[in-house]
């Protein structure tokens, strides 16, 4: 910031005297004044885009890193460094757009948290009064962890551009299923996914997979037919059961082109004509279509651009509806938690004691679903634990106020969130799930269990 000294005009009179000299005439009129400029010394802009704001260990991690000039031009082919912990990662070259893609290998992190930073050049240490040096400046972003009770995780891979209408799209999911301390170690994984758009669920299916000690890390691909159902946006939700009792599932969000059911063409029968001369203007749609014909001077819209049809200004006129969490009518329909919380009790473990320490855990499933205004009705776990409030006081189960709590009801259920009328054995349990959207329940198996959780629905308050 640089401040502009004060200044002081004073205006000068001439005039002759009655001999014939000339003489100046100060008037004693001043004028003071001050402005402060802004002088902003960065020689790029520099910046994370497409980010996940979680990370799931041993499911790559993709982004974008956008590298700019001052006036938001693209700087091509130039080379970003990525770090971490202080220590560079990767070095990625931007392309013509100025975008670098990257990706994270996260099989060895396990910290409840991470910062990536990226850089540019390094700026001059050295300072001079009076002097701005070249700055360049550096960017972080804040990544947390994803809770997994059995360290099994999924990824959809998601799309950085806009899809285009009438394509059949397939959409990548990594999948990461943790076999170890399973009896059997093969299993058949069932991939359940539905895709939601202005409310509604317009897809779903289920996609099966062989799951074994040795390939229990791999990928799939879901076609998704795109069509103006999706438009202009959709959300796509990808879920499973491990056997350990847990539900693994990931979601993304999609932009769709903004399609219409009815397509027009219009164009002039020649592309430049003279004044007075006669043309045509061919109009081609489907059959039953109604179509308006608007035509102003081009001129018109240099001075002033209003009023022009696009599938933009339709789209804003249209009324569509994006759930989010549980609230409805002014009520607060959320989960309580329904496991005990963890006690901040100390385990001994070869020979030296350990306690759980007050850390965030990070996102989960329940999350997920609650972003997306899904209700599950399942036995499965998909929830992180929570430490409880006052440790002091660890003969009194202070989430619930209820009095002191059976030390061994508390140790059994600690980590499990397994309904006492679950069924024991894996291939019935792994049946137990349906989801709920705007009252409707969506149920990817036909078992007794599943039909149950249909009733369950039919009672719930969003219906």
């Amino acid at each position: 910031m640089r401040t502009v000294r004060p200044f002081s005009l004073l205006p000068v009179r001439f005039y002759k005297t009655h001999t014939g000299k000339t003489r100046v005439l100060k008037l004693c009129v001043q004028l003071t004044d001050s402005k402060y400029i802004n002088i902003d010394s960065a020689m790029v802009r520099i910046q994370f885009e497409n980010m996940d704001t979680v990370y799931k260990q041993g499911i790559p991690y993709f982004g974008q890193i956008k590298l700019l000039h001052p006036d938001n031009t693209p700087i091509p082919h130039e080379i970003v460094q990525l770090h971490l912990k202080d220590k560079v990662v990767g070095n990625y070259t931007t392309d013509i757009k100025g975008i670098a893609q990257f990706f994270l290998d996260t099989s060895k992190i396990t910290n409840p948290n991470i910062t990536l930073k990226v850089t540019y050049k390094d700026s001059e240490n050295c300072k001079v009064n009076g002097w701005m040096l070249p700055h360049y400046p550096q960017s972080e972003y804040f990544v947390q962890r994803f809770y997994s009770k059995t360290k099994s995780f999924l990824k959809i891979v998601p799309e950085m551009g806009e899809l285009r209408c009438n394509q059949k799209k397939w959409v990548k999911v990594h999948y990461l299923l943790n076999v170890e301390g399973l009896e059997s170690k093969t299993y058949m994984a069932a991939f359940n996914y539905v895709v939601i758009s202005k409310g509604v669920i317009i897809l779903h299916g289920q996609h099966i997979v062989k799951i074994s000690n040795a390939d229990g890390k791999g990928i799939f691909s879901i076609p998704i037919q795109v069509s103006m159902e999706l438009a202009p946006s959709a959300v796509m939700f990808v879920h499973t059961l491990h056997p350990g009792g847990e539900m693994i599932a990931d979601s993304a969000h999609f932009e769709i082109e903004k399609c219409f059911r009815n397509e027009v063409n219009l164009k002039f029968s020649k592309e430049s004509s003279l004044p007075g001369s006669d043309v045509s203007l061919h109009v081609s749609a489907a059959s039953n279509s109604l179509c308006a014909l608007w035509a102003v001077d081009e001129s018109v819209l240099l001075l002033r651009n209003y009023n022009q049809l696009s599938a933009q200004s339709v789209y804003n006129e249209l009324y569509y509806r994006q759930l989010y969490g549980y609230y409805f009518k002014g009520l607060n329909l959320e989960d309580g938690p329904k496991e005990p919380c963890l006690k901040h009790e100390k385990i001994l473990h070869n020979g030296i004691y350990y306690a759980p320490e007050w850390a965030d855990f990070g996102k989960d499933t329940y999350d997920l679903v609650k972003a997306m205004g899904l209700k599950v009705f399942t036995n499965s776990h998909y929830r992180k634990p929570e430490l409880c409030k006052y440790s002091r006081y660890p003969e009194y189960d202070v989430e619930e106020n209820l009095g002191p709590v059976d030390e061994k009801m508390v140790l059994e259920n600690k980590f499990t969130n397994v309904d006492s009328s679950s069924p024991d054995d894996d291939e019935q349990f792994l049946s137990s799930i349906s989801l709920m959207y705007q009252g409707e329940v969506f149920s990817p198996s036909s078992t007794s269990k599943a039909h149950d959780m249909m009733g369950l629905g039919a009672t719930c308050p969003l219906c």
